[in-house]
């Protein structure tokens, strides 16, 4: 008998597996930040000064959290820096910060660790140091240096900050106080931010937190002085030209500076008042490009070239600026001699001297005055015919003109500044050069702005 192959046992069908949830993180414009730092190498610049000894529970580096406060920074929510755990716990930690970063590692205490180590090194060493090494590294370094300041508002009362600051080891810390606002704002304390870049790409290099009460014509040298002793300490060979506004001039502390500077020199000062207020036919003009113009001066005694430059598009500006303020003077003048027109004088040389020295005080107009006699009784009503006055009192009238001398002497200075530096030789005498130097200034109001939005904690 033959026998039948048995069937194959029948195995149980699996069960259907239920899809988990897709876990969703996000990068968004956060990604190209961090791409950013890992190509200036940053964090592991910071690890290299910053270093925190292995195994002790250490998860996430000083760089690191650095750069997990730069991302908040930049991350356009404003989150404070003790919501830092909150603002990373929708994205994607480990691709921003690096594998086995999570959320829970970036909190206050953390943080906090890092800035007292920041501090501790010194935020303006620190930022330099790292910054002065990614500019010779990427051929960043120009020929120039550029420096200003900007002040940054702060709201509360800062009871403790003169406490702290008496502390040993922090006299120089710097001090949230009222001073002089850039922004307007006189009411609210601040502190003073000192930015100083260079290269054609305007790349920082020295970033430094001031006192609120402190003036550009002190900091500017004082930062011109540590940079160069920090430019010594990293054993650079570059010699750089100082550029900044007006508050850098001051002869006697460029006058035996070992620097090369150029400045705009203020108007204050004399010799400019004296070149600004020539007229057309008293310059030899040289045209450069753009609507500027340019005269050359030299000064012997203190080995400085002079550019006095004429703008053309400044000029149009100012001039809609001056016609303004000779409206309102006007409007100003009416109103003033109408109420001395109202005043009564008991002798005509008085209301002539009253009216000469009100006279003083206009800037664009002149005043023509007559005198007008009044006859005063002291008996009431209708005098007579023959009656003699027992006084004699005096009023002034008068009628407002424009004073062309005036204001053509004005007018003529309009769109005009001079430039000054005592670097002879590289400049070589040209005005274009100085001017066009002169005019990347404004990169550093660029710079200081997205400092303020990004990096100002570090300080």
């Amino acid at each position: 008998m033959k026998l039948r192959p048995s069937a194959p046992p029948q195995l149980a069908a699996p069960a259907p597996s239920i899809p988990q949830e897709p876990t969703v993180k996000s990068l968004v414009h956060l990604g190209l930040v961090a791409a950013a730092i890992e190509g200036l190498g940053l964090v592991e610049r910071i690890d290299k000064r910053l270093p925190l000894e292995e195994g002790k529970g250490v998860e996430v580096t000083h760089g690191q959290r650095v750069k997990a406060m730069i991302i908040n920074g930049l991350g356009y929510t404003r989150s404070p820096l003790y919501l830092t755990p909150d603002f990373y716990a929708d994205l994607d930690v480990e691709r921003l910060l690096g594998k086995g970063v999570e959320s829970e590692h970036l909190n206050d205490y953390a943080l906090g660790r890092t800035l007292d180590a920041l501090f501790a090194y010194g935020t303006t060493r620190l930022f330099s140091e790292i910054a002065f090494e990614v500019a010779q590294e990427r051929g960043l370094l120009g020929k120039s240096l550029h420096l200003d300041t900007t002040t940054l508002l702060l709201y509360g009362e800062y009871p403790e900050a003169e406490e702290l600051a008496q502390r040993k080891g922090m006299e120089e810390m710097p001090l949230p106080t009222y001073g002089h606002s850039k922004a307007h704002r006189p009411d609210l304390k601040q502190v003073v931010m000192s930015l100083i870049v260079t290269g054609p790409s305007s790349m920082p290099l020295w970033f430094e937190a001031l006192a609120g009460n402190s003036s550009d014509k002190a900091n500017f040298h004082d930062s011109i002085d540590q940079f160069e002793t920090f430019n010594k300490a990293v054993q650079s060979t570059e010699d750089f030209l100082w550029v900044a506004d007006s508050a850098l001039y001051n002869q006697g502390k460029l006058k035996n500076a070992p620097i090369r500077w150029l400045t705009r020199v203020p108007q204050t000062v004399n010799k400019v008042k004296e070149l600004v207020y020539q007229s057309d036919d008293e310059v030899t003009w040289t045209a450069l490009d753009d609507g500027y113009k340019a005269a050359l001066y030299t000064t012997k005694a203190t080995r400085e070239v002079w550019a006095l430059i004429s703008s053309k598009q400044a000029y149009k500006k100012e001039l809609i600026t001056f016609n303004n303020r000779i409206v309102k003077a006007l409007e100003k003048a009416e109103k003033a001699l109408k109420k001395l027109s109202a005043e009564v004088f008991d002798c005509k040389n008085d209301a002539i001297k009253a009216g000469e020295k009100w006279a003083k005080t206009l800037k664009y107009h002149e005043v023509t005055f007559t005198v007008k006699t009044f006859e005063r009784y002291n008996q009431r009503g209708k005098p007579a015919k023959d009656a003699v006055p027992d006084r004699i009192n005096y009023k002034l009238s008068g009628v407002i003109s424009d004073d062309l001398v005036k204001q053509v002497a004005v007018q003529q200075q309009l769109g005009r500044f001079v430039l000054a530096t005592n670097d002879i030789e590289e400049t070589g005498l040209s005005a274009d050069l100085m001017l066009s130097t002169y005019k990347e200034q404004q990169d550093v109001d660029l710079q200081r702005t997205a400092g303020c939005r990004t990096g100002f904690w570090l300080c």
